[in-house]
């Protein structure tokens, strides 16, 4: 059985705090995209060191359809904890609906997509994504950062209340500087993919458990969303 036994003081995954020295059993499940395949490795190294069990799995570039079959092949195995990477709306109701029913006993965070950002290594980007990818400005240009704030947006209005939806830019990130559409946010390598010093940070001490997100900060950013999406359909944003 995919499980550790352990004499050591725990991070218990339903509160945050730390249960008593004894005998506990805790596991983990991190299933996303792209996003769980980088900063979810630095969680998952994370939850190792405190002493989890942990089991990832990833799929570059899959929506959330893809990430709900990745959730189905752990069915039926129990999980203290399950975090979840994903900010597509391709599948993304059924996901929402479906993942929480599957971990129905497990605390769960759910990590939409992070916002895109000013492009901090063109080779990087272009290493990724391709030649399409011009200049550092590229996802503002081509409406993918507005459409990005757009699908986040979907996807939290879509998660049942018992999931813990969790913002990118409500956690404590190095080098923060405003981005082009005036979201806060460090410069990514490539723009779209948290790793690094910032994926490091984002599962700190400060940032791990991640803080709640107010219902007044969830209405927010979701008026921000769909704001951009907005002025980015009718070529406000240039």
């Amino acid at each position: 059985m995919f499980a550790v036994r352990l004499r050591c003081r725990l991070q218990d995954a339903r509160s945050g705090r730390f249960v008593p020295d004894g005998e506990v059993v805790m596991k983990a499940f991190i299933v996303g995209d792209s996003q769980a395949e980088g900063a979810g490795a630095y969680l998952e190294k994370r939850l190792a060191r405190d002493g989890w069990a942990v089991k990832r799995s990833a799929k570059h570039g899959a929506n959330s359809a893809q990430v709900l079959e990745l959730a189905k092949a752990q069915a039926g195995e129990r999980f203290d904890l399950v975090v979840v990477f994903s900010g597509s709306t391709a599948g993304g109701a059924p996901a929402a609906r479906e993942i929480p029913k599957l971990f129905g006993s497990s605390k769960i965070y759910w990590y939409g997509s992070g916002p895109a950002t000013l492009i901090g290594s063109l080779s990087t980007a272009r290493a990724v994504f391709g030649k399409k990818v011009v200049g550092e400005q590229y996802w503002f240009e081509s409406g993918e950062a507005a459409a990005r704030e757009a699908r986040n947006a979907e996807m939290r209005k879509l998660l049942p209340q018992n999931v813990q939806y969790v913002d990118w830019r409500s956690l404590s990130l190095p080098s923060v500087v405003q981005q082009p559409s005036g979201v806060a946010f460090p410069v990514l390598n490539d723009g779209i993919h948290i790793t690094g010093n910032v994926a490091a940070a984002a599962f700190n001490e400060t940032n791990w458990p991640p803080p709640a997100v107010s219902q007044t900060g969830l209405l927010v950013a979701v008026a921000v969303g769909l704001g951009l999406w907005f002025a980015w359909r009718r070529g406000w944003l240039l």
